[in-house]
């Protein structure tokens, strides 16, 4: 019989989800989960505004033992910070990704 775990690691399958790399000193490990990405307009002085750019990564918690935070996630050609990292009782883990600074948008009116 199956676990839970592996009935988690089913829902993340080849066929599902999206893929993210953990970039480490030691090279890269990919993992699946599901990438909800955030995107906002923020301030930064003077009149002008930025896009900013960030997410949440949900993906089973066996597959990021030991994530640290600060680390980097690429998730579609895009690199993002981990900023926290909350884990149930379920199995399942969510990474919250880092904001990033993009360019400037234009003077705001």
């Amino acid at each position: 019989m199956d676990s839970f775990e592996d009935d988690l690691k089913s829902i993340f399958s080849d066929v599902a989800g999206t893929e993210a790399k953990i970039i480490t000193d030691d090279g890269e490990i990919s993992i699946r989960g599901q990438f909800d990405k955030t995107q906002g307009e923020i301030s930064v002085g003077e009149g002008y505004e930025a896009s900013s750019e960030g997410g949440v990564f949900v993906c089973a918690s066996s597959d990021v033992i030991g994530l640290e935070y600060g680390a980097t996630l690429l998730i579609n050609g895009r690199s993002y910070q981990v900023v926290n990292i909350l884990s149930d009782d379920a199995g399942m883990t969510e990474i919250e990704l880092g904001d990033r600074l993009v360019g400037r948008l234009g003077k705001n009116t």
